[in-house]
């Protein structure tokens, strides 16, 4: 465990420096914000549902999957630019907040998972994953159903 903070912390010192971040720890970190946003947007509009833990659960096992792909690829395959927008836009739009993070882990999933050699569709395989998972939830957010759409676009 003391290893693992450490290596947190030197990755966390050589972000400050303008070095990138090892996408790993960013999908970790999305994941983890996931779960935050989630519990924030449905615990505020339905503190009933049931499922919440189970759907949470089932983005992290994708995600832990998502690592695992990137692992057998990393070396193989050409990554892309990850286009993430980090900055936190703190909103109240429940809709939007929770369509921002659904849309971070698909770029991690298109710049990290991408088609190449003989691993092809793992990216539209973690999309269609995603949208099953989440329509539900963005169900109960009443939101579009398209996690591509956004009214604050």
């Amino acid at each position: 465990m003391k290893f693992s903070c450490a290596v947190s912390m030197v990755l966390l010192a050589g972000q400050s420096q303008g070095e990138e971040v090892d996408p790993q720890l960013k999908l970790q970190r999305i994941l983890s914000k996931f779960s935050a946003i989630t519990d924030k947007t449905v615990g505020r509009v339905r503190t009933d549902y049931s499922r919440l833990d189970i759907k949470k659960e089932r983005v992290h096992r994708m995600g832990a999957m998502m690592l695992k792909n990137f692992g057998k690829i990393n070396s193989r395959c050409v990554l892309y630019d990850f286009e993430d927008d980090e900055q936190d836009a703190r909103t109240d739009d429940a809709c939007f907040a929770f369509k921002k993070i659904c849309k971070r882990i698909l770029n991690w999933s298109k710049a990290f998972n991408p088609d190449c050699q003989e691993f092809i569709g793992m990216h539209e395989r973690t999309e269609d994953k995603l949208t099953r998972i989440t329509k539900p939830i963005l169900r109960i957010l009443q939101c579009d159903p398209d996690l591509n759409k956004n009214p604050k676009n």
